[in-house]
């Protein structure tokens, strides 16, 4: 645990400096433009390269020691960050250097967060998986909170340049925690010698054959898969509706709410470790968001507090489910494999997340705000319970979404075999077939 928790005290200051300065530069953009569709843009370049680059990074990661690779993308980040400081000090900073930079970083970060989950693997006891996916979660919880308030108040006095060299420092800090350590060695194939683009791609698809191959696995994947995808639907709708009915310092409240959430599950998971039986803990915590969801669908205009202790308990519930199911991969993966297969599955998490972000605005656009702002029907009926203000079809949306939750951890758990997920197995040939030369 001690090479462990040394990377994690790198990573953590690391995160908070990378975040200040992601939400500094995303504020930069927008005064420069004005335009939420730019800053959506943004958005899109910021998932879009990870997507498409994650499952060759997952098979370089196994081909190379885990630290170089954390080591690679940290600097590739610190690079970003040191040519953007030097663009503002110079007063040369202009939006296209955002719109080439973001895709930097979302690369670099195809490298960091699946070799950062396979890296647990090698530095913690299988004992201790599940607290140490906790922590990771810490470092995220705490720039929830402070970075909007953080870095509004920095801006403030020493200004973009100011903010850009505390994340230059800090990433820094990164590389000097990464380079004082050594990771465990790994044994690995000689195939993996060839790196060539048509030996990684049979091998990204070889990783998505391992996970299909394995019907328990597979199908914990796909509820994952499909509570990513309501997780987007939730963070539009739910802060849309906040937006509709509070002040910005309303939101401001929320937000930091939610943070607390997010921060009190990830130390309840690092002090906890994992539910008794993870599979199961996984399904009745999804149950209890969607209980929650729709409680936040009747009375978040009704009251402030009820927005945020909604906000708090969701996103307390977060960090334990991707915890514990990132434990369960870690523990069945054979370790030579764990690059490839977390990014494989990192690339279809973000992935679900894309879909969902447009759905959502369309159907809240174009379905639900219509209903009760022309059918009498609506209004006459369900307008009594929740009303006929602006934001009301929001608040059906999300009433929804949770039944939707609700009814997918119920069928979930009829389904034995994804019961069975997190049980001992035994695939010694695995890593041959993975690592062969065809990929298979």
């Amino acid at each position: 645990m001690r090479i462990f928790l040394i990377v994690w005290i790198g990573q953590f200051i690391s995160l908070l400096g990378s975040k200040l300065s992601e939400f500094a530069l995303a504020l930069w953009a927008y005064q420069q433009v004005g335009s939420t569709t730019q800053v959506a843009v943004l958005v899109v370049l910021l998932y879009l390269p990870n997507i498409l680059i994650s499952p060759f990074a997952g098979s370089l990661i196994d081909r190379c020691n885990r630290r170089w690779a954390m080591i690679f993308s940290d600097s590739l980040s610190g690079v970003c960050s040191i040519v953007a400081l030097l663009l503002t000090v110079t007063g040369q900073l202009q939006l296209w250097h955002i719109y080439l930079g973001v895709p930097i970083l979302s690369i670099a970060g195809a490298f960091q967060a699946p070799a950062y989950a396979a890296a647990i693997a090698q530095l913690v006891p299988r004992k201790h998986y599940g607290r140490a996916n906790g922590m990771t979660e810490i470092p995220l919880a705490v720039s929830r909170i402070l970075t909007p308030l953080l870095a509004a108040l920095l801006l403030g006095i020493i200004k973009l340049q100011g903010v850009l060299l505390i994340d230059c420092l800090t990433f820094l800090t990164a590389l000097v925690t990464l380079s004082i350590v050594r990771f465990p060695k790994l044994q690995t194939s000689q195939t993996l010698k060839n790196s060539s683009v048509q030996q990684l791609g049979k091998e990204a698809i070889a990783s998505w054959r391992y996970i299909r191959a394995r019907a328990p696995l597979f199908r914990l994947w796909l509820f994952i898969i499909a509570t990513y995808f309501t997780i987007g639907m939730f963070d539009i709708a739910f802060w849309l509706l906040v937006l509709k009915f509070g002040s910005a310092t309303q939101f401001g409240i929320v937000i930091s709410a939610a943070g607390c959430g997010m921060l009190a599950g990830s130390m309840a998971m690092s002090a906890w470790g994992r539910p008794r039986r993870r599979v199961l803990g996984i399904l009745k915590l999804t149950a209890f968001q969607g209980i929650v969801v729709i409680g936040l669908g009747l009375g978040v205009k009704l009251s402030l507090a009820v927005a945020s202790l909604g906000a708090f308990l969701y996103l307390f519930a977060d960090p334990i489910i991707m915890g514990a199911n990132r434990a369960i991969w870690q523990q069945q993966i054979p370790q030579e494999l764990q690059g490839r297969v977390f990014a494989v599955l990192l690339m279809f998490q973000r992935g679900a997340m894309i879909p969902a972000y447009l759905i959502t605005g369309l159907l809240v656009d174009r379905v639900f705000e219509p209903l009760f702002a022309t059918h009498p029907f609506w209004q006459n009926s369900l307008g009594k319970l929740l009303g006929n203000e602006p934001g009301t079809g929001i608040c059906l949306f999300l009433m929804l979404l949770g039944v939707a939750k609700l009814l997918l951890s119920a069928f979930a758990a009829q389904d034995a075999l994804l019961r069975t997920a997190e049980r001992p197995m035994h695939d010694l040939d695995a890593v041959a077939r993975v690592n062969s030369p065809s990929g298979l």
